[in-house]
C-alpha cells in the first residue's frame, strides 16, 4: 500500500454521487442494511466476550457461538472461501475462522488497538487498522496467510473504510499537535 494525495472535499462529493447506487453500503455517511438472504448466516462479535455469535439472518436469531481465546472487536468476511477474520485488541491478533465449523484456521500478530478490518476480494488481502498503524495480510489460500507489512499511520488512527470501486483504503486520522484531523488515503500495490 502506498499513501495517495487527494483533495480534501473528494469524499463528500463522491458519497453524494453514489447515493443513487443500489449496491452502495454507505449513503452520505449512513449505513444501509444489506439485503437479507433467508438461508444465510452472519457472524457477530459479542461485546466483552471471547466468542463469536452466529446469527441466522432469515430467522433473525442467534443459532450458535464459537469460543475464542481472545475478545475480538473487528470482523471481515471472505464468503467464497468460508473464512471469517476476527481482530483482537489484547493481545493484538488476527484470527482466521472457518465459517462452516467455527474452527480456528490461523492466528497472526496484528496492529494494536484494532478498530477496523476489511477484506479485499480482488487481491485476497486483509487490511487491519489500529492505533499504531495499518497491517496488510496476504491470503495464500483458504488456510494459509502471511503478513505483507505494517504501515505507520498518525497516532490514534483506527477507523477505516475499504472502497473496492475506487481501489482505495481510507483511514480517519485525528488531530494531533500541529496536524489537523484528516483522511489518509492508501492505494494497494500489486
Amino acid at each position: 500500500m502506498k499513501a495517495v494525495n487527494t483533495d480534501a472535499d473528494f469524499l463528500p462529493r463522491h458519497a453524494a454521487q453514489r447515493s443513487g447506487s443500489s449496491n452502495s453500503r454507505y449513503l452520505s455517511g449512513t449505513m444501509r442494511e444489506p439485503p437479507l438472504k433467508p438461508a444465510s448466516r452472519e457472524a457477530s462479535s459479542l461485546a466483552g466476550a471471547n466468542k463469536i455469535g452466529v446469527v441466522d439472518r432469515g430467522k433473525r436469531q442467534q443459532i450458535a457461538t464459537w469460543p475464542l481465546a481472545y475478545v475480538v472487536s473487528a470482523l471481515a468476511l471472505d464468503e467464497s472461501r468460508h473464512r471469517l477474520f476476527a481482530g483482537g485488541r489484547n493481545p493484538a491478533k488476527l484470527i482466521v475462522l472457518d465459517t462452516v465449523s467455527g474452527k480456528e484456521i490461523a492466528e497472526l500478530d496484528c496492529v494494536s488497538g484494532i478498530d477496523d478490518l476489511w477484506y479485499d476480494t480482488a487481491r485476497r488481502r486483509i487490511y487491519a487498522t489500529g492505533t499504531d498503524g495499518l497491517a496488510v495480510y496476504d491470503q495464500k489460500d483458504a488456510d494459509h496467510y502471511q503478513t505483507i507489512g505494517k504501515i505507520p499511520t498518525r497516532g490514534g488512527s483506527g477507523t477505516s473504510f475499504w472502497c473496492p470501486e475506487l481501489d482505495r483504503y481510507y483511514v480517519a486520522a485525528p488531530m494531533t499537535g500541529k496536524e489537523q484531523a484528516g483522511i489518509l488515503v492508501f492505494a494497494p500495490e500489486d
